[in-house]
């Protein structure tokens, strides 16, 4: 095999996906502009702390911490405002990782998670101090949303993974052990899929630091990895997940690649330094050569590395001796580019490795390989002539369509060390994409706020994209996401007027209603149409299934009357026969079909009231074609005007506009309303999509037809309509509080039920147990419950009255007596 031969092993991960939230940055997309500007995303800024000494402010949280959409994920407040934020948004990213690599959350079961996460001052800060001052006995739900232990568990659980849960705590170096671990299990096949990622969420650093304090801490503000002016690291907050998946799988999916993994290794130093915190430099050389050996390459294949890289003197300096031990023996001077994401965003504590990788892929896939920032002098050791690395503070294009082999680095406090070796991918979206006439792009969300943030999102990536993306934009809209309540779908044939489209759309979107469950559709047949028959003749140009529909009904006619010439009205039967029928088979049901008088023939035939002999035996006792305008027949009319108006029905005119849309506008009570729509449009009978985008916004039709693609692409995730949880800090008394009130007991069991179960309402009448209470929920009740009201209520006495209006009332009766 040559040096930049392309192969596919058994052994090669593939990334296919990812997601991410960064200080600066909501999303990977953001993010990895940011890094292409050669942005500092901490953005330091040294000032005067009260007291007057030198402080260093940072921008080093992600937006909005506490924001949580619970929700989406059906957890019930009460729960999430326990929950450490850390798990909260870990599994948030980890639904919009699979997002983007194009497969729906629950609907692929064999996905292992491998997750990591920061320590936990939430619980010490926050929910510990509210347990102990309230008598609240969550214990068992504090534990389980806190716990590292469940960080993945969990995840698995809400979006229904059946592969391996693992947290994974290694310090530093967590994340890419999660990731080295997730790659075990796929080679193992343990898993089809995996989620590897970490998060850290460092509240106790949010406002910024002294510079005087922690000697590892810059003393600049600034995080100048290989730096001779580095005085230390900066910390900062950030989550990244990324997908993956075996490569020879992920090539048979059409999956999009964005990097390979071709091996990786981990140790720890043990024994081989001079303090526990103090890198080996020993360990470091020996996890690299490691994972070289399992990547089968030698340290000449390495054209770059994505160190660790965390800009303190001695933990640089360590790092190159290391990195020197290995790959100066054998590889020319300059001849390998190193750099450190680190400068950007800064140290992420235990989600450190993850982001280098992700890094990584990014410059692979997108051949472009950002600046190392914060570079005013290199370190001395970079300086040598015979050094084998080099260092760019300038953006550097990477060679196309040329093997690129990176080792990412990773070192943990403690003494672990993970490295892997990553390499590039062909492009494997085509240069000439397969094309249709007209695309649908359904967009869809749980609530009106996330619709309308999902088009502005939309609206402003899509300039990233090229033309040749549309059909694969289409279809991993339509085939490869979830599908919510709150609907838009797009009809458009080129991305400026995708953009054009959500523009306008965006405006009305929060204005949105929800899918009715109750869709009710009425097939409406017209007693002539004068356009069908050439309209439907052009839509069977690009609808074979239509004209095979329309064929075979011919062929039975022909078998049961032996006629010479076809009557006008016997082919107007054909055409709206064949229509319907064609509709049906997409999945449009009607609840009803009504006909205008010779359209009356045909509702009742397709209803099975008479045979196709009775119906062409109909057909033929009409001896000619009204002239005038058509009216449609009074029974007709006051049955239309009785459904009209019914909740969540929709008419359907089989064929162009004609006397049922003449009607619609006549009644002043219809117009305004999306009750009626003509299947054909007289100026683009082929074009059939707007009817059907409308019916799915509707949520008439389930699925929509298939864009015609070559596989999936990375697109914007979910966007989530977050409420902050925050059990708010009591400076006074150094107590979290968590103000509740009710006005009565029928108050507070209704507010503590729909807030336990996460529903807006319910029918006193029903037991708990039909709206999904557990043993768990009924304990948290009944705690609260005897905290506010000091009763000495069971879980048996649920157990035993069940139904919410008995045991309200016995509530009730029980607060009476202590009163």
């Amino acid at each position: 095999m040559t040096k930049n031969e392309f192969s596919c092993d058994a052994l090669d991960i593939a990334i296919i996906g990812m997601s991410g939230r960064f200080a600066g940055a909501d999303s990977v997309t953001q993010w990895w502009k940011s890094l292409l500007a050669g942005e500092e995303l901490t953005h330091p800024k040294l000032s005067k702390n009260q007291q007057g000494e030198p402080w260093i402010n940072l921008q080093n949280m992600i937006a909005d911490p506490y924001d949580f959409d619970a929700a989406f994920f059906n957890i019930p407040p009460g729960e999430a405002i326990l929950m450490d934020p850390q798990h909260r948004v870990f599994l948030e990213c980890c639904y919009n990782a699979l997002e983007h690599s194009g497969y729906i959350p629950g609907q692929i079961k064999r996905v292992g998670v491998y997750g990591t996460t920061y320590a936990n001052s939430y619980l010490m800060d926050r929910v510990y101090p509210y347990l102990k001052v309230s008598q609240d006995k969550r214990y068992l739900q504090t534990q389980i949303g806190n716990e590292k232990d469940y960080l993945s568990s969990f995840v698995a659980y809400k979006l229904g993974l059946n592969g391996p849960a693992v947290s994974v705590q290694t310090a530093c170096s967590s994340s890419l052990m999660a990731t080295q671990l997730a790659c075990d299990g796929l080679i193992t096949f343990q898993a089809d899929m995996a989620l590897a990622g970490g998060i850290t969420l460092g509240f106790l650093q949010e406002e910024g630091y002294s510079p005087s304090g922690d000697k590892l801490m810059s003393q600049t503000g600034h995080c100048a990895a290989f730096s001779a002016d580095s005085t230390g690291t900066v910390y900062s907050s950030g989550v990244g997940v990324v997908v993956l998946k075996r490569l020879e799988d992920a090539l048979r999916d059409k999956d999009t690649v964005y990097a390979v993994i071709k091996g990786g290794a981990a140790n720890n130093d043990g024994a081989r330094r001079v303090g526990f915190v103090v890198p080996s430099v020993e360990g470091q050389s020996e996890v690299i050569k490691m994972a070289l050996n399992a990547a089968e390459i030698n340290p000449t294949d390495i054209t770059m590395i994505e160190t660790h890289g965390t800009g303190t003197p001695l933990g640089d300096e360590i790092e190159l001796e290391a990195l020197h031990k290995v790959f100066a023996p054998e590889c020319a001077p300059h001849s390998i580019q190193i750099s450190s994401v680190k400068a950007n965003i800064g140290h992420l504590g235990v989600a450190s490795g993850i982001a280098s990788l992700m890094k990584t892929a990014l410059a692979l896939y997108n051949q472009k390989l950002p600046a190392q920032i914060n570079l005013q002098h290199k370190h001395k050791m970079l300086l040598q002539p015979t050094t084998p690395f080099y260092i760019s503070d300038q953006l550097t294009s990477l060679p196309v369509n040329q093997k690129q082999l990176v080792a990412v680095s990773s070192f943990g406090l403690g003494g672990t060390n993970v490295q892997l070796i990553v390499q590039n991918w062909l492009t494997n979206h085509p240069e000439q994409q397969l094309s249709q006439a007209r695309y649908i792009f359904p967009f869809s969300a749980k609530s009106a706020t996330s619709l309308h943030r999902l088009l502005a999102v939309y609206r402003e990536e899509l300039a990233d994209y090229h033309e040749n993306d549309i059909g694969r934009i289409a279809y991993t809209l339509n085939e490869r996401r979830a599908h919510f309540n709150y609907r838009c779908a797009i009809v458009a044939n080129s991305l400026p007027e995708l953009k054009e489209q959500l523009a306008l759309k965006h405006n009305i979107a929060s204005t949105v209603m929800p899918v009715n469950a109750e869709n009710k559709v009425v097939f409406l047949f017209s007693a002539y149409d004068q356009a069908l028959e050439n309209n439907i003749i052009e839509l069977m140009k690009h609808q074979p299934a239509l004209k095979q529909y329309c064929d075979q009904l011919q062929s039975r006619i022909a078998s049961l009357w032996s006629m010479t010439t076809w009557s006008v009205l016997l082919r107007h039967f054909i055409y709206q026969v064949s229509l319907a029928q064609w509709l049906i088979e997409q999945g449009i049901i009607p609840h009803e079909m009504l006909g205008n008088q010779a359209g009356k023939i045909t509702a009742d035939y397709l209803s099975d009231m008479i045979t196709l002999d009775e119906a062409v035996l109909q057909l033929k006792h009409i001896s000619s074609i009204a002239s005038t305008p058509l009216v449609i027949e009074d029974t007709l009319r006051v049955r239309l005007a009785d459904i009209a108006l019914s909740s969540g029905v929709i008419m359907l005119e089989m064929g162009c506009p004609n006397e049922f849309n003449a009607l619609y506008q006549q009644n002043s009570d219809w117009i305004g309303q999306d009750i009626l729509c003509s299947v054909l449009n007289s100026t683009l009978s082929q074009d059939i999509y707007p009817l059907l985008a409308i019916l799915w916004q509707r949520g008439v039709l389930n699925r929509l037809p298939n864009a015609i693609a070559n596989g999936t692409i990375g697109l914007p995730g979910y966007q989530f309509d977050r409420i902050r949880y925050e059990i708010q800090s009591d400076g006074e008394s150094e107590h979290g509080t968590l103000s509740v009130s009710y006005t009565s007991v029928e108050d507070f069991v209704r507010k503590m039920w729909c807030t336990l179960l996460c529903i807006d309402q319910y029918h006193e009448e029903e037991t708990i147990f039909e709206y999904g209470a557990t043993s768990l929920h009924i304990i948290s009740f009944i705690n609260r419950c005897n905290f506010i009201y000091k009763t000495a209520l069971t879980a048996a006495d649920i157990y035993a009255m069940p139904c919410i209006q008995e045991h309200t009332a016995y509530i009730a009766q029980c607060v009476d007596e202590i009163l």
